[in-house]
């Protein structure tokens, strides 16, 4: 991820989802992971997700110089990773215009902008854009 300010939230929401052909699982709503940092001095966040047939490690690493947000990850198990990115750029998120370029995602809103870059050596992968819908009982809402 690129273009990170600290001043003021450009992202409401990072989830990795795993889907695979019995369904998918919400690694959110699991809660079931470890945190572990090799020293309290290094800027490295290691996330182990694990579940009855599945296990996705995630490295995050911010880059001190730049305002860039590593995040590699390894996969075992019978899914694909899926990553959804939601960016509330201003704050608000209203008015944001986004789009896709290659293996880049990229969202704007004034002098806000973010991009998501995909670099997977020997993997598949595919980056698309659309709307998120959220139904509940009662409520419909679009994002």
């Amino acid at each position: 991820m690129f273009w990170l300010s600290t001043g003021e939230p450009q992202i409401r929401d990072l989830t990795f989802y795993l889907v695979g052909k019995a369904g998918f699982v919400d690694l959110k709503r699991e809660r079931r992971y470890s945190l572990a940092t090799p020293a309290s001095d290094l800027s490295l966040l290691t996330v182990v997700h694990t579940g009855s047939d599945y296990r996705l490690v995630l490295e995050i690493v911010p880059d001190p110089l730049r305002d860039i947000l590593l995040v590699c990850f390894e996969l075992e198990g019978p899914y694909e990773l899926a990553i959804i990115l939601a960016p509330p750029l201003g704050g608000t998120g209203a008015g944001d215009t986004a789009w896709v370029d290659g293996s880049a995602l990229f969202a704007k809103r004034g002098d806000s902008a973010l991009a998501l870059l995909a670099a997977c050596e020997g993997v598949d992968y595919e980056v698309t854009l659309g709307r998120a819908k959220v139904v509940h009982a009662l409520t419909h809402q679009e994002f």
